[in-house]
């Protein structure tokens, strides 16, 4: 069960983190403003971006797989759902109706079951507690 929620809250917060990094991409090429320094810079990103990119999901689903990879992984997602939230609303403003606010739900709910995953699996390895408290 806990591998499952691992995995469908990174699925929830991919769109999010591809979107923050999709603005913070027009934000860096906005900057440059040179046509041929952002042809350059999106080569570059590209060449580099995208085995980084494969390697992150790779360690990603390793680290699902085991407890205490799923802790630190979790912890990952959680930073990563509210920094996209904070990326995206820097950007963008508040949202003016509930129709925008449903965008966000998909992160919520990531970084939801993030901090779910991280109290579950910690709580495992807690040494259990005394049914009656201890005479004094």
């Amino acid at each position: 069960m806990r591998i499952a929620a691992y995995f469908a809250g990174w699925l929830l917060a991919l769109p999010g983190i591809l979107l923050a990094a999709a603005i913070l991409a027009v934000h860096r090429a906005v900057a440059l403003g040179n046509l041929f320094a952002i042809a350059w810079e999106a080569l570059v990103a590209f060449a580099y971006g995208l085995p980084l990119a494969g390697l992150a999901a790779l360690v990603v689903c390793i680290l699902g797989l085991f407890r205490m990879g799923r802790v630190i992984g979790a912890g990952m997602l959680l930073v990563g759902a509210l920094g996209t939230l904070a990326v995206i609303l820097e950007a963008t403003g508040s949202p003016k109706g509930v129709d925008e606010a449903l965008f966000f739900a998909p992160t919520v709910a990531a970084a939801a079951i993030a901090g779910w995953l991280l109290q579950a699996d910690n709580r495992a390895d807690a040494p259990p507690r005394p049914a009656v408290d201890p005479p004094r």
